[in-house]
């Protein structure tokens, strides 16, 4: 679902809420799958509050066109581009 569901506007949420609580474990798809409801749901958030959060290693799962939005996100410091 990673490849195909993604969106522009979950990525900047999901951006959003890895960076402001520092979620270092959240960057790997397994830690965050979506639920049968279409959410995504956060396990493994032991580690919070944790910086700097490696956003790049998300990349490989994402889509093409959703990668290149992401890397934007990652290159903007999160301001929609």
């Amino acid at each position: 679902m990673w490849r195909q569901e993604v969106s522009k506007d979950l990525l900047n949420a999901l951006y959003n809420l890895l960076q402001m609580l520092g979620l270092i474990d959240s960057v790997y798809i397994t830690n965050i799958p979506f639920a049968k409801d279409g959410k995504i749901a956060f396990i493994d958030t032991e580690h919070f509050h944790k910086w700097p959060v490696k956003f790049n290693r998300l990349s490989h799962s994402l889509s093409n066109e959703m990668n290149l939005y992401w890397m934007s996100l990652i290159n903007t410091n999160g301001q929609v581009p």
